[in-house]
């Protein structure tokens, strides 16, 4: 009996916001607006790689230059790193037998599509490329999805 008083009051009342929305709702903010994939570079040229999977990096990986004729990769995380307040900070390992850990920062911009941020300076010790050291300067990156 009180849903059928219900459903007649409502029934007086069509043509007010009493009843309900006057149009169609509102489209839902997509739960995990970052996820997909992101290419971009470096501020020296090199490729800059990155998955996001439910607001978690999942993959960077970045072309670090040791000589001109031979290149090592920087990749990261050890575990995926969730994305907050549109920011994130995860720590590298570059390949091929050196021994360092590189911080990378970033943040996503307002449009979700694109981001930008900075890999730490390197300071590695280890033989690769026939080098038995390496460094490098912080760099920045870009990227879009």
């Amino acid at each position: 009996m009180k849903t059928l008083l219900r459903a007649l009051a409502c029934g007086a009342l069509i043509g007010t916001a009493a009843c309900g929305s006057d149009g169609p709702a509102a489209p839902e903010a997509p739960i995990y607006p970052f996820d997909g994939n992101w290419i971009g570079a470096t501020s020296d040229g090199s490729r800059v790689r990155m998955k996001i999977e439910q607001s978690r990096i999942t993959i960077f990986d970045v072309t670090v230059r040791v000589t001109p004729t031979c290149t090592t990769a920087l990749s990261a995380p050890a575990s995926a790193t969730t994305i907050t307040d549109h920011t994130f900070s995860l720590s590298g390992r570059i390949a091929g037998g050196l021994i360092a850990t590189v911080a990378v920062t970033g943040r996503i911009d307002g449009s979700n599509r694109s981001l930008n941020g900075t890999i730490g300076a390197i300071n590695a010790t280890g033989a690769i490329c026939g080098q038995a050291a390496f460094t490098r300067a912080e760099q920045t990156f870009t990227a879009n999805q």
